[in-house]
């Protein structure tokens, strides 16, 4: 019981911070406060070269979309474990399982192709 009890709290802890940040990219991207540009802008920008403002645009847009998509993901993932992995339904625990699994490989794959190694050193602690 106290090992289903840790991971029912990581699982809500792990909930709540992926809706957390996904609210912070899509609303905080364009304040100070958002200092992911410092860590996605120099693979794709050379330093000091500045970006045009239809591109800033864009990538605004980009980040409203991505934040708006990690809350909503927070909030089903949230929903299955506080209503059926408590209750150790399996396809509660599949499911969570199954979007990890299928979210993992794809995001790491187009790290990988678009040369953002900042992401893959996150989950490789390198």
């Amino acid at each position: 019981m106290k090992k289903f009890d840790f991971y029912y709290k990581w699982l809500l802890f792990d909930c709540y911070m992926v809706i957390f940040v996904g609210l912070f990219i899509a609303f905080m991207k364009a304040t100070p406060l958002f200092i992911f540009d410092e860590f996605v802008n120099p693979y794709f920008w050379e330093a000091g070269k500045s970006i045009d403002t239809g591109t800033l645009e864009f990538q605004k847009f980009a980040y409203s979309l991505l934040g708006a998509c990690m809350a909503i993901w927070g909030v089903l993932m949230l929903f299955i474990v506080k209503n059926s992995f408590i209750k150790r339904e399996r396809w509660a625990r599949n499911s969570l399982l199954f979007s990890l699994l299928v979210w993992f490989p794809i995001d790491e794959f187009f790290s990988i192709y678009y040369g953002a190694r900042f992401i893959l050193s996150i989950f490789t602690n390198d």
